[in-house]
């Protein structure tokens, strides 16, 4: 993109997005494993789920929950939401029914949308409806005049409430506008990252914000073919690429590694796949090396959060970065890294990263902040000046940003910081461990003590990992007790979930110490 092109499109909303497909007639937009649709039926099955919670009462700003897998109805559903002004919350139909129904209660959405195998049980605020996605599908019989009729939405205006992660406590609802949302996609076309015909397929769940964005949005702002994964098995996963020829995709780091264990997934299963990227998680340099070796193509790290939303930073293909990192800074924010009293630190110190818009180059102008955080009172907007991420890390020259660990994941060990990231990626590299979770715990001596909770194939003992840790870190940082699970917790993104493996480790060890006692 030059300097002298046109100013930034936030006058688009995404309505705007899906007419301009409406030329594409009976190219493929979105499929999954058992349903294709073309552009074409997509429109009219998004004219009808409109149609369908205008004659529920729903009217611009309710908010709509949609708890349905990675099927083309939850697509169909999040468009027939924001182009109708609503606002969308996505629910993970895998995630516990307590957890589904604290995440409605918390945004008061006035309506449901999901199968009967996963609507039961759950409530909509007040005397909302709960609609059933098949019936909406039902309804369609033949009438291929149905036509979308609605007005565009203001660009600006509330399209989604995400739910962070909360991989460190509750998550937070964060609020983004149409524009934040069609921003990654924008810049992605504009400056052809992934090919000129990117086909772009989607395993993390749909009912994540981000993996809206940069899956089925971004391939209607391509105006190309989206292609839905509802598994999380390696040969599915690989095999779905492959009859569908898909070319770019992100992985979390445990399909990764299925990939490249699994002796099924051979490399002529992924050969179309020429733009693969992993995120959600940490992906190790041994990990990446491992995904280049089987299939001959580099995996992509990223750098992403909900309140940006989406990616932040992302390494180039044709030339990877530095070891450790998650590539560069994209071209619309702007990067800094602080210390704890909010001052800029030099270029390779580490501190907590600050993203904010880009003030100079051709993409300054175009990055809008989140809305801001949903509470009781309604859209608390957010305040202004950059976005404290809370993630610890540094940059270099080239603006390629390595993230340490999470702020406030640090344990403080008898005065000294230790990053649980960088001891569990140090236990990582041996061979027998398949995952591992590592937190301070209180100690009267030292104010906390390092402890590992890991899931290691047999015959990988306390004493191994501790001779092992000794050979790749500081004393310090070497974990002074070590529990074994068969696999650990992990959320929707595929992410360790920490409180819950928290409360593992600590169930672990009480009954360890009810033994010895």
């Amino acid at each position: 993109m030059t300097d002298n092109e046109s100013a930034p499109p936030q006058t688009t909303s995404i309505l705007d997005v899906l007419l301009a497909t409406e030329p594409l007639g009976d190219a493929a937009a979105v499929v999954d494993a058992t349903t294709r649709l073309t552009y074409r039926q997509l429109w009219q099955r998004v004219a009808a789920t409109a149609e369908t919670l205008h004659r529920r009462g729903l009217r611009p700003g309710d908010r709509v929950a949609v708890c349905l897998p990675n099927e083309v109805a939850a697509v169909v559903s999040f468009l027939a939401v924001v182009c109708s002004r609503m606002v969308w919350i996505g629910l993970d139909p895998r995630s516990p029914l307590p957890e589904r129904q604290k995440l409605i209660d918390s945004v008061g959405a006035g309506a449901i949308v999901a199968r009967p195998a996963s609507a039961g049980g759950l409530r909509p605020a007040g005397t909302g409806a709960v609609i059933d996605a098949g019936r909406v599908e039902e309804s369609l019989a033949d009438d291929g005049g149905r036509r979308l009729r609605a007005d565009p939405p203001d660009p600006g205006t509330l399209a989604i409430i995400a739910f962070t992660s909360g991989t460190t406590g509750n998550p937070r609802a964060i609020g983004h506008s149409h524009w934040n949302l069609l921003l990654p996609g924008y810049y992605r076309s504009r400056e052809q990252i992934l090919g000129a015909h990117p086909r772009m397929g989607v395993c993390l769940p749909l009912s994540i914000g981000n993996v809206m964005a940069l899956g089925p949005l971004f391939s209607l702002q391509a105006q190309t073919t989206c292609v839905l994964i509802d598994s999380r098995r390696a040969p599915e996963v690989a095999g779905q690429i492959s009859r569908e020829r898909v070319t770019t995709i992100s992985l979390p780091p445990a399909i990764v590694l299925d990939l490249v264990r699994d002796e099924r997934v051979t490399p002529d299963l992924l050969a179309s796949l020429d733009h693969p990227s992993t995120g959600g998680a940490g992906c190790s340099d041994e990990l990446k090396a491992a995904y280049r070796g089987k299939f001959g193509v580099d995996i992509a790290r990223t750098y992403g959060l909900t309140e940006v939303p989406t990616v932040a930073a992302v390494e180039d293909w044709d030339a990877p970065a530095p070891p450790g990192s998650s590539g560069r800074v994209l071209p619309y924010l702007r990067a800094l890294v602080v210390d704890g009293d909010g001052q800029l630190l030099p270029l390779g110190e580490v501190g907590e990263i600050w993203l904010s818009a880009a003030t100079e180059g051709a993409w300054a102008g175009y990055y809008t902040p989140m809305l801001g955080e949903w509470t009781a009172a309604g859209l608390s907007r957010a305040a202004g000046g950059p976005l404290r991420t809370g993630d610890i890390g540094f940059l270099d020259t080239h603006s390629t940003v390595t993230i340490v660990d999470r702020k406030r994941s640090l344990i403080v060990r008898g005065g000294a910081n230790v990053s649980p990231a960088e001891v569990e990626r140090a236990l990582q590299r041996h061979p027998g461990v398949r995952e591992s979770a590592v937190f301070g715990l209180p100690d009267e001596r030292l104010g906390e003590r390092v402890v590992a909770l890991v899931a290691a194939d047999e015959g990988v003992s306390a004493a191994v990992l501790t001779a092992y840790a000794r050979e790749q870190l500081a004393a310090y940082k070497v974990p002074s007790e070590f529990r074994f699970a068969e696999s650990l917790p992990r959320n929707a993104m595929l992410k360790i979930d920490r409180p819950a493996a928290r409360r593992m480790l600590a169930a672990l060890l009480a009954g360890a110490s009810e033994e010895t006692s």
